[in-house]
């Protein structure tokens, strides 16, 4: 199912990127494919969002400058339960840098990614990935000294700290640092308003 509006705007800032048709290679005895996805300028990565083309698993590499080697970043993603199966073959996926690449990649100046793709079944002739979109890493709000203006209650407090995901903490720190309405309602779209 595609991803609806609401969902991929949650996702953060849509970033300006080029993806490549599907490329092959011959590595070994066997073709590789594989697409490019470049960005210009280099680009805070968080998500990658796409909707599978009879791709059984992808691997991701990447590499800051063109003279740099690739690095491998994924290894091996299965996008199919069964290669040989329709099932799954056109679902939609969302890759989260900062859970599933490499834990040393760092996702805040990608240049260039190289998605080798793997579809062991002969059933399909093709496969690739289509609708590719990458969204930016969505700064977390900066935090602010707790001024005058910030008069909520303890239970306020403590509801709005929870609504916002943070983990929990003693309510001194929940008191010193809260994040401003405006700032919330840009990053998390909730409302300070008690």
């Amino acid at each position: 199912m595609q991803p609806s509006y609401s969902q991929r705007k949650s996702l953060g800032e849509r970033l300006p990127c080029t993806v490549s048709d599907v490329m092959s290679c011959n590595k070994g005895s066997h073709h590789q494919y594989f697409m490019d996805i470049q960005f210009r300028p280099a680009a805070k990565l968080r998500y990658i969002v796409f909707r599978n083309y009879y791709t059984y698993s992808m691997s991701i590499q990447h590499r800051a400058q063109s003279r740099d080697p690739w690095r491998d970043v994924v290894t091996q993603k299965v996008l199919m339960q069964d290669p040989h199966l329709e099932a799954d073959a056109h679902d939609y996926h969302c890759i989260d840098v900062l859970k599933d690449f490499d834990r040393q990649f760092d996702c805040s100046n990608v240049v260039h990614l190289r998605v080798y793709l793997k579809q062991p079944s002969p059933n399909w002739q093709s496969c690739g990935l289509e609708d590719v979109r990458c969204y930016a890493v969505v700064q977390p709000a900066t935090l602010h000294r707790n001024t005058s203006k910030n008069n909520l209650s303890e239970s306020q407090l403590r509801d709005k700290w929870q609504e916002l995901g943070l983990p929990s903490a003693s309510q001194d720190l929940m008191g010193d640092f809260l994040v401003t309405a405006d700032e919330i309602r840009r990053h998390r779209g909730v409302s300070m308003q008690a």
